[in-house]
Protein backbone atom coordinates (compact mmCIF):
# COMPACT_ATOMS: atom_id res chain seq x y z
CA UNK A 1 0.00 0.00 0.00
CA UNK A 2 2.85 2.37 0.68
CA UNK A 3 4.05 1.82 -2.93
CA UNK A 4 0.67 2.99 -4.26
CA UNK A 5 0.95 6.21 -2.27
CA UNK A 6 4.41 6.89 -3.73
CA UNK A 7 3.14 6.35 -7.28
CA UNK A 8 0.17 8.67 -6.80
CA UNK A 9 2.29 11.46 -5.31
CA UNK A 10 1.57 14.81 -6.96
CA UNK A 11 4.62 16.51 -8.45
CA UNK A 12 4.58 20.28 -8.63
CA UNK A 13 4.77 21.67 -12.17
CA UNK A 14 8.17 23.23 -12.90
CA UNK A 15 8.23 25.24 -16.17
CA UNK A 16 12.03 25.51 -16.09
CA UNK A 17 12.35 21.74 -16.09
CA UNK A 18 9.93 21.45 -19.01
CA UNK A 19 11.90 24.08 -20.97
CA UNK A 20 15.16 22.26 -20.28
CA UNK A 21 13.70 18.97 -21.53
CA UNK A 22 12.22 20.67 -24.60
CA UNK A 23 15.55 22.35 -25.43
CA UNK A 24 17.35 19.02 -25.11
CA UNK A 25 14.87 17.30 -27.46
CA UNK A 26 15.13 20.08 -30.06
CA UNK A 27 18.93 20.02 -29.84
CA UNK A 28 18.99 16.24 -30.31
CA UNK A 29 16.63 16.53 -33.30
CA UNK A 30 18.83 19.13 -35.03
CA UNK A 31 21.96 17.11 -34.43
CA UNK A 32 20.29 14.07 -36.02
CA UNK A 33 19.29 16.13 -39.09
CA UNK A 34 22.79 17.56 -39.77
CA UNK A 35 25.12 15.11 -41.56
CA UNK A 36 28.14 14.03 -39.51
CA UNK A 37 30.74 15.68 -41.83
CA UNK A 38 28.90 19.02 -41.77
CA UNK A 39 28.50 18.85 -38.01
CA UNK A 40 32.24 18.24 -37.57
CA UNK A 41 33.00 21.06 -40.02
CA UNK A 42 30.74 23.44 -38.06
CA UNK A 43 32.45 22.48 -34.80
CA UNK A 44 35.92 22.89 -36.39
CA UNK A 45 35.03 26.38 -37.73
CA UNK A 46 33.71 27.49 -34.35
CA UNK A 47 36.82 26.15 -32.64
CA UNK A 48 39.10 27.99 -35.08
CA UNK A 49 37.19 31.27 -34.83
CA UNK A 50 37.27 31.19 -31.03
CA UNK A 51 40.81 29.92 -30.39
CA UNK A 52 42.93 30.82 -33.44
CA UNK A 53 44.09 34.25 -34.58
CA UNK A 54 43.16 35.28 -38.12
CA UNK A 55 44.38 37.70 -40.78
CA UNK A 56 42.46 40.47 -42.51
CA UNK A 57 43.38 43.00 -45.17
CA UNK A 58 44.65 46.24 -43.73
CA UNK A 59 43.26 48.43 -46.49
CA UNK A 60 46.73 49.34 -47.75
CA UNK A 61 47.56 47.25 -50.79
CA UNK A 62 48.03 43.58 -50.06
CA UNK A 63 49.08 44.11 -46.45
CA UNK A 64 47.32 42.05 -43.81
CA UNK A 65 47.01 42.54 -40.09
CA UNK A 66 46.66 39.97 -37.35
CA UNK A 67 43.24 39.78 -35.69
CA UNK A 68 43.43 38.22 -32.23
CA UNK A 69 41.02 35.38 -31.49
CA UNK A 70 38.17 35.81 -29.03
CA UNK A 71 40.01 33.53 -26.60
CA UNK A 72 43.20 35.59 -26.91
CA UNK A 73 41.29 38.82 -26.33
CA UNK A 74 39.51 37.39 -23.27
CA UNK A 75 42.75 36.00 -21.86
CA UNK A 76 44.56 39.33 -22.35
CA UNK A 77 41.78 41.27 -20.62
CA UNK A 78 41.84 38.88 -17.66
CA UNK A 79 45.64 39.02 -17.45
CA UNK A 80 45.60 42.85 -17.65
CA UNK A 81 43.13 42.98 -14.77
CA UNK A 82 45.25 40.59 -12.69
CA UNK A 83 48.48 42.48 -13.48
CA UNK A 84 46.85 45.87 -12.71
CA UNK A 85 45.52 44.60 -9.38
CA UNK A 86 48.91 43.14 -8.44
CA UNK A 87 50.77 46.34 -9.42
CA UNK A 88 48.36 48.47 -7.39
CA UNK A 89 48.80 46.16 -4.42
CA UNK A 90 52.60 46.22 -4.74
CA UNK A 91 52.83 49.99 -5.21
CA UNK A 92 50.51 50.59 -2.26
CA UNK A 93 52.59 48.35 -0.01
CA UNK A 94 54.77 49.91 2.72
CA UNK A 95 57.88 49.03 0.71
CA UNK A 96 56.91 51.62 -1.93
CA UNK A 97 55.45 54.33 0.30
CA UNK A 98 57.20 57.72 0.33
CA UNK A 99 56.12 59.58 3.44
CA UNK A 100 58.30 62.68 3.12
CA UNK A 101 58.05 63.96 -0.44
CA UNK A 102 60.65 66.72 0.11
CA UNK A 103 64.17 65.25 0.08
CA UNK A 104 62.61 61.80 0.10
CA UNK A 105 64.76 58.74 -0.24
CA UNK A 106 63.19 56.47 -2.78
CA UNK A 107 62.61 52.84 -1.94
CA UNK A 108 65.44 50.65 -3.20
CA UNK A 109 63.25 48.91 -5.80
CA UNK A 110 62.13 52.21 -7.36
CA UNK A 111 65.67 53.57 -7.23
CA UNK A 112 66.91 50.44 -9.05
CA UNK A 113 64.18 50.81 -11.71
CA UNK A 114 65.25 54.43 -12.30
CA UNK A 115 68.91 53.51 -12.58
CA UNK A 116 68.18 50.57 -14.88
CA UNK A 117 65.87 52.70 -17.06
CA UNK A 118 67.96 55.89 -16.99
CA UNK A 119 69.12 55.71 -20.63
CA UNK A 120 65.55 55.33 -21.91
CA UNK A 121 64.24 58.04 -19.55
CA UNK A 122 66.93 60.54 -20.59
CA UNK A 123 66.49 59.73 -24.28
CA UNK A 124 62.74 60.26 -23.99
CA UNK A 125 63.17 63.58 -22.18
CA UNK A 126 65.78 64.88 -24.63
CA UNK A 127 63.76 63.74 -27.68
CA UNK A 128 60.76 65.73 -26.52
CA UNK A 129 62.75 68.92 -25.91
CA UNK A 130 64.86 68.66 -29.07
CA UNK A 131 61.77 67.89 -31.12
CA UNK A 132 59.99 70.91 -29.69
CA UNK A 133 63.01 73.15 -30.33
CA UNK A 134 63.34 71.96 -33.95
CA UNK A 135 59.64 72.55 -34.51
CA UNK A 136 59.90 76.08 -33.08
CA UNK A 137 62.89 76.87 -35.33
CA UNK A 138 60.98 75.60 -38.36
CA UNK A 139 58.01 77.80 -37.43
CA UNK A 140 60.24 80.90 -37.17
CA UNK A 141 61.72 80.25 -40.63
CA UNK A 142 58.30 80.48 -42.29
Amino acid sequence: MSEDKKENKVVKFNPDEVMARLKAKIKDAFIEIIPEEEWEDMIRKQYKSFFLDSQKKSGYGNDTIKVPSEFSTLAQEILKDIARDKMIKILNSPKYKITNLINAELPKAINKMIIDSAPQIIESMIKQHVGFAVQQMQNYQR
